[in-house]
């Protein structure tokens, strides 16, 4: 894993789930502005994280967290 394994918040974990059943990292994203945001910024450290690539595909570091914390992959 990264260098910063972490224990993934709820909606990074729906990031995560999204990405690997194929859909879209945004699929489900609230639409109010504050929400949205925080989406943003879970995708965000998604990817600093390691768990996403730079086109927001899973990484098998993302595949572990999945597996690791209660994720469908």
């Amino acid at each position: 894993m990264s260098k910063r394994a972490k224990k993934p918040t709820s909606v990074q974990l729906r990031i995560l789930r999204n990405r690997a059943a194929g859909l879209p990292a945004d699929y489900g994203r609230p639409f109010t502005r504050s929400h949205a945001a925080g989406w943003g910024s879970s995708e965000f450290s998604c990817r600093r994280a390691g768990w996403l690539d730079r086109e927001s595909n899973l990484t098998p570091e993302g595949r572990t967290i999945l597996e690791t914390h209660g994720g469908a992959v």
